[in-house]
Formats: C-alpha cells, sequence, structure tokens
C-alpha cells in the first residue's frame, strides 16, 4: 500500500501524520509551534518530516510524497505563502520548493483549511455532499467551501478567507491589519482579549467555554459576542452559498455545545430562513486529522491522475 505524509502547519501546532490510500492516518506526531521566526518553523517543521519518516521506514511504509496545509493566502501554483496573519515576519514563503530539495519527494500545498474540507469530503461529514461550507474554529478563523463538488479556490487560490469578513469595522486591529474581523471575535485570541476585558483571566480560549458550561456570568456575555459575531457572518455566507452543510472544524467546534443555543437564536436575524432550513449544521468528527488527511490527499490524487494517463 502507498502511503502520504501529510501536514497540517498550525498558528499553535504542527501536526504531521502518515495517511494510507484509505484514508487513515497510521502515525501521527504534534509538535507546538513555538517561535514564530521562519527559521524556527523550517527546523521544525524539517525535524519533524524527518521523524515521522523514519517511524515511517521502520515499519516498511513507504512514503510517496508530502501533502502540507498552511494558513493562507497561499498561491498553490507557485508553492509559496503569501503570507501568514499571525506570523507577521513569513512573507512570500517558498516552502514546497525548500520541501522537496530537501526530501526528494513531490510536495502539494493548499490553503490549510481548505485542506480541511478536503479531508472532510474524503472520509468526514461531507462525504457525498456537493455544497458544503467549512468554518475552522482555532488559533485564527479559516474557511472553505464546495460548489457543486469543487472546492472554491478563486482567481489566485485565496477564496473563502471567512475569518476576515468585517464583522465591526470600528473593531480591534487583526492579525491580517484590518480591524473587525470575525478572527478578532472567533479567534483564540479575540476570545481571551474579550474575556479579560469582562475581567476574566484565563490562559487558553478553551476555559472560557469551561466557565461558561458552569454557568460563569461573564463567561456566558463572551460566549454571546462570539455567537452574535458568528451568526453575522454565517448568516451571510449562507445567503451566498445556500449550502446543504455546515462544518465546524478546529478546537473550539468541540465547545459548540456551549455556543450552539445562541448562534441558533441569532442566525435567523441574518439569513433567508428557507435557506438556513435546508442547511444541516454539525460538528467536525476528524477535528485534529482533517487537515492532516486532505493535504495527503492532495499527492493521492496526483498519483491517480498519473497512473490515468
Amino acid at each position: 500500500m502507498k502511503y502520504v505524509l501529510g501536514i497540517n502547519l498550525g498558528g499553535t501546532n504542527v501536526r504531521l501524520g502518515i495517511v494510507s490510500g484509505e484514508g487513515k492516518i497510521v502515525e501521527m506526531d504534534r509538535e507546538k509551534t513555538g517561535k514564530k521566526e521562519k527559521k524556527a518553523i523550517d527546523q521544525q517543521l524539517f525535524l519533524g518530516i524527518e521523524e515521522l519518516k523514519k517511524e515511517g521506514a521502520k515499519k516498511g511504509l513507504k512514503i510517496m510524497g508530502i501533502g502540507l496545509g498552511a494558513p493562507g493566502p497561499i498561491n498553490t501554483k507557485q508553492g509559496t505563502i503569501v503570507e501568514m496573519p499571525n506570523f507577521t515576519e513569513i512573507q512570500n514563503w517558498p516552502l514546497k520548493k525548500e520541501i522537496e530539495e530537501k526530501f526528494q519527494l513531490p510536495v502539494a500545498m493548499e490553503k490549510d483549511s481548505n485542506a480541511a474540507l478536503l479531508g472532510e469530503k474524503w472520509v468526514g461529514a461531507a462525504k457525498d455532499k456537493k455544497n458544503v461550507i467549512l468554518l475552522t474554529l482555532g488559533t485564527g478563523v479559516g474557511g472553505a467551501a464546495l460548489v457543486d463538488g469543487r472546492l472554491l479556490t478563486g482567481a489566485s487560490g485565496e477564496a473563502a478567507e471567512f475569518g476576515h469578513i468585517t464583522v465591526d469595522p470600528n473593531g480591534h486591529k487583526c492579525g491580517c491589519g484590518k480591524r473587525g474581523c470575525l478572527e478578532t471575535f472567533c479567534g483564540a485570541a479575540g476570545i481571551l482579549r474579550m474575556a479579560k476585558e469582562k475581567g476574566i483571566q484565563a490562559k487558553e480560549s478553551k476555559d472560557i467555554f469551561v466557565l461558561a458550561r458552569e454557568n460563569n456570568q461573564k463567561a456566558l456575555e463572551v460566549i454571546k459576542i462570539f455567537s452574535f459575531a458568528l451568526a453575522e457572518a454565517l448568516g451571510g455566507l449562507i445567503n451566498i452559498f445556500d449550502p446543504e452543510l455546515i462544518i465546524f472544524g478546529g478546537k473550539t467546534s468541540l465547545s459548540q455545545d456551549v455556543f450552539w443555543p445562541e448562534l441558533k437564536k441569532r442566525l435567523s436575524e441574518f439569513c433567508f430562513r428557507s435557506s438556513l432550513k435546508d442547511a444541516d449544521i454539525v460538528s467536525s468528527e476528524i477535528v485534529d486529522q482533517a487537515e492532516i488527511i486532505g493535504a495527503a490527499s492532495l499527492i493521492f490524487k496526483k498519483l491517480r491522475l498519473k497512473n490515468e494517463k
């Protein structure tokens, strides 16, 4: 059986996995992103690839290529990361070429949220679906869309940057340079900022959802703001795309039980009720794995097309 190494380069973690042709992860590793300088990320990423390749070799797993999901915007044709909003020193990074030269394997790149949706399409909630919206709620807020069964990429591969929809033009400055983006309300840093403004000290955004489950009133106020912003952005997306399925991915999606009641209450204020009625809304069941599996699928697709010629 052929195997592919899939990578999710995230704002907090680098996740790597060896993926089988059936879309299953047979080996996985996770490292904290740590320092945000390009050189440090290079070293950490390359070390992770090297170690996972060695683990695979011990078990006789033949690695046919490397698929990479990275924070956008990226240029998939050139294999470069144009910029990373939460990594301000990184611009026009030719990461695809660097990995190919170091490991002598074919490499394919895609925006991390697009990779996540490809993973969902292969083995997750979006299997057999044609019109899907994905919102990844984690360190930042990512987005992806399937339209009539095809991944929406746009003219330059930068489509579906849903995290940078403006929710409040007078809001806080986002890592992308604009103000009041959805990410400033629903990304981890935004959640912690709102909690601090309410007098809550927390180390991780998930702590706010834990407090909300315990009926902490200040935490519940943060969840209300979070849910309102998410409803405003998502309502517009529903009107535009008329999806049959909406998937929440990312670590924050694990707290959907906390924010869903408020989100559901507010969502109809921002979209046609007929469109909302036709859309199922679910949390990903392969949260930590979707980007890895989807990134690997890029190489499997290349291999399949090559064999068909």
